[in-house]
């Protein structure tokens, strides 16, 4: 057994050794951590996102991520369906981001920089359920189909927030 193999085989033993004292301190959950929900509660005036003039709190956030759910639950998206999402640095994006994450769907992200024949290939090769991305990015019409369903990231990432709404269930 090489040096590599005896150090991962040892931290594996450690670790879980420690998972019921973690586990029992709240430390390691079971379900996914949402972070914008947890800092809602905590601060919701506190300012999360600040872009060109543009600014929004923890709750406003929140709220944002709560109406994005809806909206990729419109498009079809489910818990568990793989969604690709090509974002860019923009509050968008990161709504669409974590409203995916909220939803339980498995969550593949590229930036928005990646040429059209890269997209492609990341399509063919993972097959999300659901593809967000800016129109610019959408395949030609007279492309060959494919099964993933395409939605600009807009639709999700800007549509209507859902104020003081309770996190959607998975």
């Amino acid at each position: 057994m090489g040096t590599s193999e005896h150090l991962t085989e040892r931290a594996a033993a450690r670790a879980a050794t420690r998972a019921p004292g973690f586990r029992a301190a709240g430390f390691w959950r079971t379900e996914p951590v949402d972070l914008v929900a947890e800092a809602a509660r905590r601060d919701p005036a506190r300012t999360a996102l600040v872009e060109r003039g543009r600014s929004l709190t923890y709750r406003q956030l929140d709220d944002a991520v709560e109406g994005a759910v809806a909206a990729l639950r419109e498009h079809g998206a489910g818990t568990g369906d793989a969604v690709l999402l090509l974002v860019g640095n923009d509050v968008t994006s990161v709504v669409a981001i974590h409203a995916t994450l909220r939803l339980g769907a498995l969550v593949m992200v590229a930036p928005v920089s990646v040429g059209t024949a890269q997209v492609r290939d990341i399509v063919a090769m993972t097959s999300p359920s659901l593809v967000l991305s800016p129109e610019s990015l959408f395949p030609p019409s007279d492309a060959p189909a494919d099964v993933s369903r395409w939605a600009a990231i807009s639709a999700v990432g800007d549509a209507p927030p859902v104020a003081g709404a309770v996190p959607s269930p998975r």
